[in-house]
């Protein structure tokens, strides 16, 4: 990563980096439900539901219900456990 001494790109980076670490220690389930499985995501975890899905579709799609931890962050528990 490049180096800026610029504050607003130091926080900007902290902030994906953030972001980024967050979706790597989740899979990520699309609207057909289809889960991605990073490299060190166990079978059994809580799946990441994409930003795609509105609010509104997640009680329908989820049945298993979901947690928000931010606007673009939810979980629900492995579909197929």
């Amino acid at each position: 990563m490049a180096v800026h001494s610029n504050p607003f790109c130091q926080w900007a980076l902290a902030q994906a980096d953030q972001t980024i670490a967050d979706f790597r220690r989740h899979p990520v389930i699309s609207a057909p439900l289809s889960p991605a499985t990073p490299a060190n995501w166990e079978d059994g975890q809580d799946c990441i539901i994409v930003t795609s899905v509105k609010d509104a579709d997640v009680p329908g799609l989820f049945p298993k219900g979901s947690r928000t931890v931010k606007p673009y962050l939810r979980f629900t528990p492995q579909p197929n456990r």
